[in-house]
């Protein structure tokens, strides 16, 4: 998807980010009656005369890929996640460990998940649990993502809490 922007090379520029020849610069998906705030990595539902527009790659189209939109069937039995579970998923996502926005990764981290239905898991190895989910982010901490994170909240490790407690659990790849 590409705009018209007459001070570029090329005199247009890509919706996304990325180069014009990278094929999934040019990848889009559309999740209607939902936007996300970016800064604060939350999910603004109930907005029905809304789409986003969400870019290859970004945390709102990994999750729309997960079939976790708005729209989904995120269960296999045609149910949409409710907007707490879309929650959850959005702050693991960005490793939004405090729920405060601030997120704790960067692009190609590897990670690995699996949710509370048990439909969304990745496939092995899984290494080092590193947290339990909720919509409010993180309710647990025992590893991050990036090595020498300084994560500005004090969470408790995650011996006393399962997959009961939240929506995702995440693991660091061997």
């Amino acid at each position: 998807m590409l705009y018209l922007d007459l001070d570029s090379l090329l005199g247009v520029r890509n919706v996304c980010n990325g180069d014009l020849l990278d094929v999934l610069a040019t990848a889009a998906t559309v999740i209607g009656g939902e936007t996300y705030d970016l800064d604060d990595k939350t999910v603004q539902s109930g907005r029905d005369r809304w789409l986003t527009i969400a870019c290859a790659g970004s945390a709102a189209a990994k999750m729309r890929l997960m079939n976790y939109g708005p729209h989904g069937d995120f269960d296999g039995e045609g149910h949409p996640a409710s907007a707490a579970q879309r929650q959850a998923t959005l702050k693991m996502i960005t490793a939004d460990y405090c729920g405060d926005g601030d997120s704790y990764t960067l692009n190609h981290t590897a990670l690995r998940w699996e949710n509370s239905s048990g439909t969304v898991v990745s496939p092995g190895p899984w290494g080092l649990p590193e947290a339990i989910w909720g919509p409010g982010g993180a309710l647990c901490l025992d590893a991050t993502r990036l090595a020498d994170a300084d994560v500005a909240c004090a969470l408790p490790a995650c011996d006393d809490f399962s997959l009961d407690d939240g929506e995702w659990a995440t693991f660091l790849p061997d």
